[in-house]
């Protein structure tokens, strides 16, 4: 797992509970040209994650 996904992770933890072992922990991350690429095990995950939350992994993610 990459290092800057499990940072991410860690700070989303606490304001996600459940909701993080649903749609985040499935997720494969990669660093990839300085920022981080997600990978979905379906298509339903990659709409809900895109819907709910890639805007809070975005903001996490300038922070660290």
């Amino acid at each position: 797992m990459s290092e800057l996904w499990q940072r991410c992770l860690t700070r989303l933890e606490g304001e996600l509970g459940n909701d993080m072992h649903t749609w985040l922990l499935p997720l494969q991350a990669r660093e990839d040209n300085g920022g981080l690429r997600l990978f979905a095990p379906n298509a339903y995950t990659v709409d809900t994650v895109r819907e709910q939350y890639l805007a809070r992994i975005r903001e996490v993610l300038e922070h660290l």
